[in-house]
């Protein structure tokens, strides 16, 4: 999206509010959705507590198989929560792409006015 339909975008929530604070709201939530913003914080929470818990790990001296497995689950649920993140950037460029209006003219033919050529 470029820096005039994020611009655009803020103005009409801005302007078609019925109060300003409210107006105000919207327009943060329309860069909160458009930068993607609480996706990527909550990765970047994540993958701290991921280094977390891997020094954790490495640091026992004699780890046993549930402490293994927990590791494991950590890691699992990593990527599990990474395909969700590229996946859900994939089904919002779909729905763009399907809101923008087609190319060519739809009209029938009776209806297309003569070019005057």
């Amino acid at each position: 999206m470029d820096a005039n339909k994020i611009k655009s975008s803020i103005l009409d929530a801005l302007s078609n509010s019925p109060s300003k604070f409210r107006g105000f709201l919207e327009a943060v939530a329309n860069l909160l959705d458009l930068f993607r913003v609480i996706p990527r914080a909550f990765m970047v929470v994540y993958l701290l507590i991921l280094v977390d818990v891997v020094d954790w790990f490495k640091e026992l001296p004699d780890p046993n198989g549930a402490q293994s497995a927990f590791i494991s689950v950590v890691f699992g649920s990593l990527a599990g929560i990474f395909g969700l993140y590229v996946g859900k950037n994939r089904e919002q460029k779909k729905i763009i792409e399907e809101e923008e209006p087609p190319l060519t003219d739809r009209r029938p033919v009776e209806q297309i006015p003569p070019d005057d050529n």
